[in-house]
């Protein structure tokens, strides 16, 4: 009998705080340094600070950011941040973060419970290293707490169904009523199908009548129905019909912004956004069919028959509840599957722990291992290369210790395991964990490396424009304090750069793009400043009295519009 890869003293208290520790430093690290990225994330927090602002914490309201509102949750988080430690980076992203670690918290303390010490430990350090999880930490979208609430109910499905939880009633609704005030029908959409999967296919099938969703359901939508009534009190109706429109009839019937893709599409996103842990995700996904298998066998079966095969099936049906569905919408996001992910991460760790047994089949791991090497060694020679081009020596060197540590872990899974080999060979198990710390020890290398300062470094080549234009004029000592500052530049309409003018310079801004409102506004009192687009600068400064010369500053930008560069002109008045 194979002893267990991890050892005992790993679930005790000071081992559970250095992995949510190490954890942690994935997810913050970098996060106060790196700049909001247009378009989303800079309208969440534009959103945060209008409602810090002006109290109305009701219909989210910024600049250049109407096709961003959502159900609120997320933003009232933002703004209690603000409120808490000022507007900053490290601000917004801080709900996202603690629901990233909520939600590896519940794989430690609910994992154990269903899977096992050993899975649930490692499905945590699956977590931190995955880009998936870590990447709603560096960029505060709504799906971050919208995950969190997704497992919390998943949970609240296995404890009711297993252990007729009176207690995982309450919370499991309670996670629906917290998201659908985060985004909507998706945590319903998931929660339905994953229990409707349970009662076709588990033999306990019956216990999730104590759910009473005839009941608790109409009372968990109070919260968001009552968010919605003080938003038809405000406007009549006008953004709940906006909402409805944009959110679910739009990408029921068809896609918006071009979001769509083939059958295929997310299970392609499992495998890139799973990149650090690849050579696992093909055998992770093929046992999750397995699970439904097992599920399909056990119909009208014993509960008691089921029990060794219980955890497959019950992972494996999770991850199907998330994912299978939205391979057939028109509309597809990488976000819409996010229910599926930490299913993944217990299937992932489940493998890991299979490793050893020699229950997997040697060329199922070996063959995407490979795939993963050559994939790791192109992406850390692009990640070099695009370093040396556009962020300088620093970053070459870090870009250097990332991409060495993203290849050695597939080259110590190769190496360490003989995955090269064709023969079986018996690894002692001291040996097999070391091999584990090994992987896990590149991978945080990689992660630390390009959080810590390649992410960083390239949001300010990628997105400076916008926070350079706010801390140029902040940094003038001759600014009206009372004026106002006037856009006039709406190429790609950033987002980042009003919400950069208002915490930097705290003015407060209107646009205008007549060349005419522009001389008057340049001539008035109240102005500031202006930052225009370089043809109406040519404009206006053409519209001067003659020999007279604009106070003009450049200031170019290598990220607009998505596609393109382009250059703000901030103009001081006389």
């Amino acid at each position: 009998m194979n002893p267990p890869l991890l050892p005992e003293h790993l679930y005790r208290p000071r081992s559970l705080w250095l992995l949510f520790g190490g954890l942690a430093l994935v997810l913050l690290i970098g996060n106060g340094r790196t700049l909001l990225w247009n378009q989303d994330e800079a309208a969440y927090a534009g959103f945060g600070l209008t409602m810090l602002e002006s109290g109305d914490w009701l219909v989210p309201d910024f600049m250049w950011s109407d096709v961003h509102r959502k159900t609120p949750l997320h933003f009232w988080g933002i703004g209690g941040a603000y409120a808490i430690f000022g507007p900053s980076e490290w601000a917004t992203r801080l709900t996202s973060v603690l629901a990233i670690m909520g939600m590896a918290g519940l794989l430690w303390v609910q994992g154990r419970r269903h899977f096992g010490e050993q899975v649930a430990w490692l499905s945590v350090v699956v977590a931190g290293t995955h880009i998936f999880t870590t990447f709603f930490t560096k960029m505060a979208l709504t799906d971050g707490p919208l995950l969190f609430f997704e497992t919390l109910a998943a949970f609240g499905i296995l404890n009711v169904l297993r252990y007729r939880s009176r207690a995982w009633v309450v919370w499991f609704w309670v996670a629906i009523a917290l998201g659908t005030l985060t985004k909507g029908p998706p945590i319903i959409l998931f929660a339905g199908f994953f229990g409707l999967l349970l009662l076709i296919f588990h033999p306990r099938r019956w216990n999730l009548l104590r759910l009473h969703p005839w009941f608790f359901g109409p009372v968990a939508m109070l919260p968001v129905v009552a968010w919605g009534y003080g938003t038809y009190l405000r406007d009549g109706g006008v953004f709940l019909e906006w909402l409805y429109d944009w959110y679910v009839s739009r990408r029921v019937t068809g896609q918006v912004f071009g979001q769509t893709g083939p059958p295929g599409y997310h299970l392609g996103l499992f495998l890139a956004f799973g990149l650090p842990w690849l050579a696992f995700v093909p055998v992770a996904v093929a046992s999750a069919f397995r699970g439904l298998r097992v599920a399909y066998r056990s119909i009208g079966a014993a509960p008691t028959l089921l029990i060794p095969r219980e955890p497959l099936m019950l992972m494996g049906l999770w991850l199907i509840a998330g994912w299978l569905p939205y391979e057939f919408t028109t509309s597809k996001l990488p976000s819409y599957v996010a229910a599926a992910y930490p299913a993944m991460m217990l299937l992932i760790a489940h493998q890991v722990i299979l490793l050893p047994t020699g229950s997997i089949k040697r060329w199922w791991l070996a063959v995407p291992a490979y795939v993963q090497l050559v994939i790791s060694v192109l992406l850390g020679c692009a990640l070099v290369g695009l370093s040396a081009l556009y962020l300088g020596w620093v970053a070459i060197v870090m870009s250097t210790i990332a991409a060495i540590g993203l290849v050695g872990a597939p080259v110590t899974l190769l190496h360490q395991y003989r995955l090269h080999s064709t023969s079986t060979p018996t690894l002692s198990h001291r040996y097999r964990r070391r091999a584990m710390v090994y992987y896990v020890g590149c991978l945080l290398l990689f992660f630390v490396s390009t959080y810590g300062y390649i992410m960083p470094r390239a949001s300010r080549v990628l997105l400076g424009g916008q926070y350079d234009a706010a801390a140029y004029l902040a940094a003038q000592p001759d600014l009206d304090p009372g004026g106002h500052i006037v856009i006039a530049a709406k190429r790609g309409r950033p987002p980042s750069l009003p919400f950069y003018l208002r915490t930097l310079t705290g003015h407060p801004i209107r646009e205008a793009y007549d060349i005419d409102t522009l001389v008057r506004l340049y001539q008035s009192p109240e102005t500031a400043a202006l930052i225009l687009s370089p043809s109406l600068a040519a404009s206006l400064s053409d519209r001067m009295v003659a020999g007279a010369a604009l106070d003009a500053y450049a200031i170019p930008t290598r990220y607009i519009d998505r596609t393109d560069t382009f250059t703000y002109i901030v103009v001081l008045p006389d």
